[in-house]
């Protein structure tokens, strides 16, 4: 049996990859005990996903993470260290594929990461007339943006 590791919009990162699997666990497989994964394995692939959802800029999927560079490293870490966990408890059953491969892999410049967050959130109205994303007025902008990174 096949099983893919992806991370999406889901409570799962792990998606079957062939009929069989899927017939078994359905395609995004929301049955991790099921799978065989331990406890705290499970736990872990909770806090990523969540994690993942919290990713996305809460204003406009289209503007940068409101994460700093070492967040991006941290949320790098954890990805690695989870997959790694669901390949050791579950390759003796599935050949697990790796989705993720060049986020886990991706050189991450935190300087750079924090310079680019600090200039959007400096002038967000600027990122968006580089990238044609409209927008109603620059002061509303800078205010929901400098609002959604308080939370």
């Amino acid at each position: 049996m096949k099983i893919k590791f992806m991370l999406d919009h889901t409570d799962s990162p792990i998606w079957s990859n062939d009929p069989t699997t899927k017939s078994k666990f359905e395609y995004n497989t929301a049955d991790l005990t099921g799978l065989g994964l331990q406890p705290n394995t499970i736990v872990r692939i909770h806090l990523t996903t969540d994690l993942y959802q919290l990713s996305l800029n809460p204003i406009y999927q289209g503007f940068p993470v409101l994460w700093s560079g070492r967040m991006h490293v941290v949320f790098q870490m954890l990805v690695k260290h989870v997959y790694e966990q669901i390949k050791d408890q579950l390759s003796d059953v599935f050949e697990v594929n790796n989705g993720e491969l060049a986020m886990m892999k991706a050189q991450i410049d935190v300087e750079k990461t924090d310079l680019e967050l600090l200039e959007f959130l400096d002038d967000p109205s600027k990122f968006c007339n580089q990238n044609g994303i409209h927008h109603v007025s620059k002061e509303a902008l800078k205010a929901e943006v400098a609002e959604a990174y308080k939370e």
